[in-house]
């Protein structure tokens, strides 16, 4: 096999692909379309080609640990494209399911897309119930395909050497078995009397007509949104902000013409925030409307951290490996994810709050970044009821008694009730949550390391943005268990995530 001339038709592949997908997510006719991306490029991800680098991957020195762990990524990536590939018939059928399941309510047809959104703007809890009612209904009518399509990504595993889909994604350290309960238990227990009380606060101050026993997954959309910070936080001043912070670590935003904005109002276009690698460094395409309100501003933190890791990429390191690069649809991309989230929480950082959101009294402060600090905390522990169940589940076969336990799971981490079969639903939403909390976990490692060396207003240093832009140049070469090693504190762990939730939510 020519290892370099399957790098090269990688690398094209990923960027087609992106680039679909780019233009679907802000409205424009994606041409090709995503199907016909697959299919020019399918020859990249069959069983011969996988096992083709599997027999090159044995014939790698010991001492080559780049070239190995690069192999590794192209055949877990292969691995992910074929089984998707095999099940590809069931997945379309799930899809058009999906679509056809539209909801006739108050005299509008309402898209299931759609509907977290109206979830999250509106204030009338019954309204909400009676909207949700409907969708999760719709949702539950097509969880017979969920759990066929499942089945089928675990036979396609098979077919090429893993027990089950999951399986493909091989993590270390704190993700396996009975290490990940320990620590998922340790981070609930640490933060729950502190997370309860943020939402019993919530409660009594900003959702008054609602009482702890109603909760439900009918309101989750609407806490998210937090729209009673909506006064304090809008899009508008984001790119400023986004600028002078960024000036404050060395790097001109203005001057990165890799960066390509579309902002554009179309119909069908999807309304958060997200970056797109099409070309990396040289070109990233980012999507983001001028949306109000607190979620949307911390999207485009969350947007900004993603970009810089993009056009930052080391060129030679793209060229030769781009596996490192292109993530989007590998086995682990907690390395990306985790510049992501340094970023997202920063506005909970009093002192990052004054620098650019400033006008508010200190004193003031403390209770809008515990508001703040709600979101960190409530997706942290969404990650890890879904983190769990994945575990206990291992084998990817929904029984019976993991669709119950997940029911009493949601429940006991978050205080909201959710409908159990819903768990077959949370597995096709979103990152892998094993990868989110590695990411997590990660970022606030990093965070702690910036302030230790450049203090507490790191953002402020342009050598922390020099040490910042030298991780971004590798990319994933590293995982974030490497990375954590690697600037000293030793194995990953969740006890600065879980330290950073407790003193946000509680303003020490």
């Amino acid at each position: 096999m020519d290892i370099s001339d399957y790098r090269t038709h990688f690398a094209s592949f990923n960027s087609a692909l992106e680039l679909a997908r780019f233009q679907n997510y802000v409205g424009l006719p994606a041409e090709p379309s995503l199907h016909e991306v697959y299919d020019l490029f399918s020859d990249l991800f069959s069983r011969e080609v996988i096992a083709e680098l599997k027999s090159f991957r044995e014939q790698i020195p010991a001492n080559q640990e780049t070239q190995i762990k690069g192999v590794d990524q192209l055949i877990s990536t292969a691995c992910i494209h074929f089984a998707e590939s095999r099940a590809s018939d069931v997945s379309n059928e799930l899809q058009r399911c999906e679509k056809a399941s539209s909801i006739e309510w108050r005299g509008q047809t309402i898209l299931p897309a759609e509907i977290p959104e109206r979830l999250s703007k509106d204030p009338n809890k019954d309204s909400r119930r009676d909207l949700a009612a409907r969708w999760l209904d719709s949702v539950l009518e097509c969880n017979d395909l969920r759990v066929a399509h499942r089945a089928s990504l675990n036979d396609a595993a098979k077919l090429v050497g893993f027990d089950s889909f999951s399986g493909i994604q091989q993590y270390s350290g704190i993700t396996s078995g009975a290490k990940l309960e320990l620590a998922i238990s340790s981070l609930l227990k640490e933060s729950d009397s502190k997370y309860n009380a943020t939402l019993n606060r919530l409660l009594a101050r900003e959702v008054q007509d609602l009482s702890r026993d109603e909760l439900s997954f009918a309101d989750l959309p609407y806490f998210q949104a937090m729209p009673w910070l909506d006064q304090y936080y809008s899009t508008s001043p984001s790119v400023r902000i986004q600028g002078e912070m960024m000036t404050g670590l060395g790097i001109r935003r203005d001057e990165q013409r890799e960066i390509r904005i579309d902002g554009e109002p179309r119909a069908g276009r999807k309304r958060r925030a997200a970056c797109f690698p099409i070309a990396p460094p040289f070109d990233v395409r980012v999507a983001m409307l001028p949306l109000e309100g607190p979620a949307a501003f911390l999207d485009s933190m969350e947007c900004l951290g993603k970009t810089q890791f993009l056009v930052w990429c080391s060129q030679d390191l793209a060229t030769r490996s781009p596996e490192f690069v292109y993530i989007t649809d590998s086995a682990d991309s907690a390395t990306s994810l985790s510049y992501a989230y340094l970023f997202r929480y920063l506005p909970i950082d009093i002192r990052w709050h004054l620098d650019f959101l400033g006008g508010t009294a200190e004193s003031k402060v403390a209770p809008i970044l515990s508001d703040l600090a709600f979101d960190l905390a409530l997706q942290t522990r969404l990650a890890c009821v879904e983190a769990a169940y994945e575990n206990e589940d291992s084998s990817g076969a929904a029984t019976e008694e993991s669709i119950s336990n997940y029911e009493a799971f949601f429940k006991g981490a978050t205080s909201f009730r959710a409908r159990k079969e819903l768990c077959l639903f949370g597995r096709q939403e979103g990152e892998d949550p094993l990868i989110k909390l590695r990411a997590l976990a990660f970022s606030f490692t990093l965070r702690e390391y910036l302030r230790t060396r450049f203090g507490h207003r790191w953002w402020t240093s342009r050598k922390a943005g020099d040490e910042l832009v030298d991780l971004w140049s590798t990319a994933s070469r590293y995982s974030v268990e490497e990375l954590a090693s690697s600037i000293g504190f030793g194995d990953l762990s969740f006890d600065l995530l879980g330290d950073a939730i407790n003193s946000a939510l509680t303003g020490d």
